[in-house]
């Protein structure tokens, strides 16, 4: 039979007390700089992505006028 040990449990008031602490404040430069990264690599990826698709467009139209002319 197990035997659970009670020494390591945190009581309900210490629990409750653990959740109601504040978050720590991150500074806004830090924030806005790590969704401006974020952002700014999305972006480029979009625009990276449209270019690889007009390229592939193109070949592709380019073969299509090529084999019906």
């Amino acid at each position: 039979m197990l035997k659970f040990s009670t020494q390591f449990s945190i009581s309900p008031s210490k629990q409750s007390a653990k959740m109601l602490q504040r978050p720590e404040r991150i500074p806004f430069v830090v924030r806005a700089k790590e969704k401006f990264f974020t952002g700014g690599f999305l972006g480029l990826m979009l625009l990276v992505m449209a270019v690889w698709m007009y390229f592939l467009g193109s070949i592709f139209l380019n073969l299509v006028v090529w084999l019906f002319s």
